[in-house]
């Protein structure tokens, strides 16, 4: 899973996975989500990662698939607690596979966007956040689908 870190979210990936993970009391109810995006019409890497809100990433061609329900809310008990891994000199980012269920044949899938959302409300894409972007390919055909997160996580940080 080739993974972009939108420009937005540039040095706040951390700060907002620790919000969803430990339920900030100022930001009640927050939460990271997943989005995924279509393969029809997608815009390139370079146009998406200017995108400021999940809103502004669907205004143009780009498309969220329709063959599921996207965005997809992670509990924050399936979001490991951030620490810094000092073996390593990074601070990963890591959470469980995400389980889509059943998702019948329709869209493809090109890119699944990690996001977060100050206030849990899914309908309201121009308050999300876009933290990161893995590229996927997946045909959905009816059965279950499961994005496998890497074993280092959907994000690192490291050193400049």
């Amino acid at each position: 899973m080739a993974a972009h870190v939108f420009n937005v979210a540039l040095g706040r990936c951390v700060e907002l996975h620790r919000r969803a993970k430990t339920q900030d009391a100022f930001w009640a109810g927050n939460c990271l989500c997943v989005a995924v995006l279509a393969a029809a019409g997608l815009e390139s890497d370079a146009i998406l990662l200017d995108k400021d809100w999940l809103g502004d990433v669907v205004v143009g061609t780009t498309n969220l698939v329709t063959n599921t329900t996207v965005p997809k809310i992670i509990p924050a008990a399936d979001l490991t607690s951030p620490a810094p891994n000092n073996a390593t000199d990074v601070f990963p980012l890591d959470m469980v596979d995400i389980a889509f269920g059943t998702v019948n044949a329709g869209d493809t899938w090109s890119k699944v966007l990690v996001c977060w959302s100050p206030n849990g409300t899914m309908g309201q894409l121009g308050a999300i956040v876009p933290m990161t972007m893995h590229d996927v390919n997946i045909v959905p055909d009816g059965s279950t689908i499961t994005i496998q997160i890497p074993a280092a996580g959907y994000f690192q940080a490291g050193q400049c």
